[in-house]
């Protein structure tokens, strides 16, 4: 064992009585699980796998299936050893880092990344950041003449009218057959999916909302495929979506408008444009319009992946400090990002100034204010407290090993209260603090809009660990321009900062199935972690197996997920440091800790209830496993005694 030990004693906390955590990551042993407790009321899934007969049923309370995770909180931890447990699978929550076991848990949480290096705007992600830089140059009337829904929109193409009109009443003459379906013909809609080149209509979505026999949705899709073949039409079901295709020259032909693009959009979505459009251009453009999916789908929250929809008619601007807040400001969001879409060229004076500030993880009302009306907003919480809101958002225990103030500050043992060493300055940090986790502002004339949680590791990751936005800017889809703003600093750092090797943006946790996070997937090309050899895959090669994964039964995922790998390198195996032998485990039971910040003791000796000491070492074992040896020996474990 002596081989194994040299990491631990090359740092004698007793020579350094006042300093004995200084730069390192602790661990506190009062507050670590080795992950057998069963938790319950999963948010992902609800307690039901798919091959449950009621799974998705929102109505029903929660399923009888748990999930288990291990973890452990902390009360100073290095940011480049809270890369490695990002790379490894963990997750932080405060001051609480988690790693989720997949082979006993109700559903499979993965973690999944961007390469940010590859990353491109989609066309809907391009339409709300063309929206976004409309409402600052133009302000919010120039926004009102969008139509929000389906019933809002007039065709104004007497062709496409004909077409679209002729295509719905094949639909209802067909669902008319069953008597079930009869209630839900008027509320068939058929509309032009631009993005796909195709007709679309949510009819199965609604007959699979009326109907439950899936045998009666294949015979439906049967008739519709029938009866649209003969008009030509290649029929498809994506989403619940009826979707019908024609080659592009025919749609072109069909419906002119929709499908023989102006000049002004093909720059824009080919990304080619170096001037920035009128007012009176965008404006005659947004009248050429038709329907998009993201427009008709009332059951899509803005706040996940958005519909966009008009400002509120109670909406105000704000009353800005222009001697702060204007575009020679040095938090003027240009100074962080440069614009994937071109922004006034034509130095037209904005009517709204966008400021961008990084700020060290503090608590203070104005972010309290923000978090309570968000989370009462989207998560329907009513009642959080300050200390919810400080213990989640703020009370992270992360910092730049090199920051030669925060490296030699003591650990901070309490749930609440990590924050209290630190400092706010409303001017920011600028635009490279350097290694470390922040909250990044957005104002919009000084208002604060949006808040997000990052997390800038010193080698390759940039995490995105948590964002919440203004209710009242809920029409700017703020949750979209927050993760387009933190992609492109990312870039800024790359390019100008000489951060070459910053690649990852870190999204988290995901469950395919969820629709509650599975918007990260409209972020790519993204990458998924493979449990097994904890390497990260592509997502489109292993999203074929993660869909048999989710078909198992939970006792076939139990007796099988364990030999599964995502990974389709045979070649590759879990990181050797990961392979722990029987030597590692006695370094646990004979490794000593902190008691108080005075003294070292052996787990063993002290602790001597064996229920507690058990917990502990269970624990320590749990992540050494999920973290490697080399890892798990850096740390520096602590107890507190109340």
């Amino acid at each position: 064992m002596e081989s194994l030990q040299p990491s631990m004693c090359q740092y004698n906390p007793l020579q350094h009585p006042n300093d004995y955590c200084a730069n390192k990551s602790t661990i506190l042993l009062d507050g670590i699980s080795d992950g057998k407790q069963k938790r319950m009321k999963c948010e992902y899934c609800r307690g039901r796998r798919v091959t449950d007969p009621d799974y998705g049923n929102k109505e029903k309370d929660f399923g009888k299936l748990a999930f288990h995770m291990s973890g452990f909180t902390s009360g100073k931890f290095r940011i480049d050893d809270f890369e490695t447990l990002l790379n490894m699978g963990y997750t932080r929550s405060g001051n609480y880092f988690h790693f989720r076991d997949q082979v006993n848990s109700c559903c499979e949480v993965y973690q999944y990344r961007v390469d940010a290096t590859k990353f491109q705007l989609n066309p809907h992600q391009k339409r709300v950041m063309k929206r976004f830089y409309k409402y600052l140059l133009y302000g919010k009337e120039a926004l009102q003449d969008r139509p929000s829904t389906a019933a809002q929109i007039k065709i104004k193409n007497p062709q496409e009218n004909e077409y679209i009109i002729k295509i719905r009443q094949d639909i209802v003459k067909i669902i008319s057959c069953f008597k079930q379906l009869e209630p839900i013909a008027e509320k068939v809609r058929v509309y032009i999916n631009k993005k796909m080149v195709c007709v679309c209509s949510n009819v199965i979505k609604l007959i699979k909302l009326t109907i439950s026999d899936e045998k009666v949705h294949q015979q439906i899709i049967w008739e519709f495929s029938k009866a649209f073949g003969k008009l030509e039409y290649r029929v498809e079901v994506a989403d619940d979506y009826l979707n019908m295709y024609k080659p592009l020259e025919e749609m072109q032909i069909l419906f002119p408008d929709e499908f023989i693009e102006s000049k002004i959009d093909k720059q824009i979505m080919s990304g080619t444009m170096t001037s920035f459009f009128s007012k009176q251009d965008y404006e005659d453009e947004e009248e050429k319009k038709g329907i998009d999916d993201d427009d008709i789908d009332e059951d899509i929250q803005e706040d996940l992946y958005g519909q966009e929809i008009p400002p509120n008619e109670d909406f105000k601007d704000y009353t800005m400090d222009k001697k702060i807040y204007n575009e020679k400001s040095s938090n003027y969001f240009t100074n962080y990002v440069k614009n994937y879409l071109p922004f006034n060229e034509e130095e037209v004076k904005p009517k709204h100034i966008y400021t961008i500030s990084l700020h060290k993880v503090k608590y203070n009302d104005e972010l309290g204010n923000l978090s309570r009306r968000y989370e009462a907003f989207v998560h329907n919480r009513k009642d959080i407290n300050k200390d919810f809101i400080q213990s989640f958002m703020c009370d992270i225990p992360t910092y730049n090993q090199n920051d030669p103030v925060e490296s030699k500050l003591p650990s901070y043992p309490e749930m609440v209260g990590i924050d209290t060493h630190r400092t706010f300055d409303s001017k920011g940090l600028g635009v490279n603090p350097g290694p470390g986790t922040y909250h990044m502002y957005h104002r919009i004339d000084g208002r604060l809009a949006a808040v997000g949680v990052i997390d800038i590791c010193p080698n390759q990751v940039f995490n995105s660990a948590y964002f919440l936005w203004e209710p009242d800017f809920r029409f700017l889809n703020m949750g979209t321009v927050g993760a387009i703003v933190e992609l492109e600093y990312m870039k800024m750092l790359r390019m100008k900062y000489k951060r070459p090797n910053l690649k990852w943006y870190h999204l988290g946790e995901l469950v395919t199935k969820c629709k509650k996070i599975n918007y990260k997937l409209n972020y790519q090309p993204g990458y998924i972690l493979c449990p097994r050899t904890r390497k990260y895959i592509q997502y489109e090669l292993v999203k074929d197996k993660l869909e048999q994964i989710e078909k198992m039964s939970i006792q076939d995922k139990k007796n099988q997920l364990e030999y599964i790998r995502l990974n389709p390198d045979i070649k590759v195996n879990q990181p050797i440091d990961l392979n722990i032998d029987d030597d590692m485990l006695d370094y646990v039971y004979n490794q000593k800790f902190i008691l108080d910040g005075k003294e070292q003791l052996l787990i063993s000796k002290y602790i001597t209830n064996k229920t507690s000491q058990l917990k502990i070492i269970n624990g320590l074992i749990a992540l050494m496993k999920s973290v490697g040896f080399t890892s798990y020996s850096n740390y520096v474990l602590e107890y507190k005694r109340a």
